[in-house]
């Protein structure tokens, strides 16, 4: 196999290492699961989408029996391709920094020494852990965030350049536990978003009523806030009836709006000089709304780009 892997690959083994995560969550409840049993599941699940052939050196076996066998000092990944075993170490290793798992405590075995307070060869999966897994709508921008990306270049047009980097660079510092960061540079894209919004709004009103209307309502508005209520009200007034016609406008207040607002007041929040706390579960929800805050902006955007009848 390539000393490297694809980002279609990597999307394959962070995908399979959450569902074997969610299924032992249900299947061992408020226990202690060996980061063994969750690396050689994984593996299983990998060899079933043929990401890999199951080696010789496992007898055919299924990587779920070896689970009690001791680890072979010659091939302690069992066989498995190395650059796909560390590439399931960083991902369970990342787990542990998201707070998703944490380290089990092990009582003493045959020892006077006490509690191992820290024991990383068994872990338990945390409240987070346990929200994201529940919240399934959640799962793709936590463990897959190259799939996020492409789900939403994959949405037509292609995506605006400007609003993607700041979108990957947020995926960045989510993923390094930065939530400040991340919020600030959602609402970046968020604002970008808008923009382009409003560019698209004034070229469906054609000339000179678009350019007049853009020049008074949107391009000396600094606050976004205030830029989104014009085009809000603009948007109405000359396509309400088309949009409800298309079910376009209640993707627009109950979606767009909505998820417009929550981002920009959360921004607005951590800037405050009193401050404010952010959760990850918080932080995750945000990110996952974008995703349908763009897919329903897009949609309109692309009605008004049609041809006027």
């Amino acid at each position: 196999m390539d000393s490297s892997l694809s980002t279609s690959e990597i999307s394959i083994i962070r995908e399979s290492v959450f569902r074997t995560l969610s299924h032992l969550s249900h299947a061992l409840p408020n226990q202690p699961i060996e980061v063994k049993r969750l690396f050689l599941l994984s593996a299983e699940e990998l060899v079933e989408k043929r990401l890999f052939i199951r080696p010789d050196i496992i007898r055919g076996q299924e990587y779920g029996k070896l689970i009690n066998q001791p680890e072979d000092s010659y091939f302690p990944d069992y066989g498995i391709p190395a650059v796909i075993a560390d590439e399931i170490r960083r991902i369970i290793w990342d787990y542990y920094r998201k707070e998703l798992i944490s380290p089990f405590t092990r009582a003493p075995i045959n020892t006077q020494s006490g509690y191992t307070w820290v024991y990383f060869d068994q872990f338990k999966i945390t409240k987070t852990g346990i929200t994201i897994i529940e919240k399934s709508d959640y799962q793709l921008c936590l463990y897959d965030p190259d799939g996020y990306l492409l789900n939403i270049t994959n949405i037509d047009p292609t995506p605006d350049p400007e609003m993607m980097k700041y979108l990957q660079e947020c995926l960045v510092v989510f993923h390094g536990g930065h939530l400040f960061a991340t919020v600030v540079l959602l609402a970046i894209a968020s604002e970008r978003l808008i923009d382009l919004f409003g560019e698209t709004l004034r070229n469906s009103l054609g000339e000179p009523t678009g350019a007049e209307w853009y020049s008074r309502n949107i391009i000396h508005k600094r606050e976004v806030s205030v830029r989104f209520e014009a085009l809000e009200a603009k948007l109405m007034g000359e396509y309400g009836k088309q949009l409800t016609e298309r079910k376009l406008l209640e993707g627009f207040h109950n979606i767009v709006k909505l998820t417009f607002q929550s981002i920009r007041i959360t921004r607005n929040e951590i800037a405050h000089p009193m401050g404010r706390n952010l959760t990850i579960n918080e932080v995750t929800g945000l990110l996952h709304n974008y995703f349908q805050y763009y897919l329903h902006t897009i949609r309109i955007i692309n009605f008004l780009q049609e041809p006027k009848k």
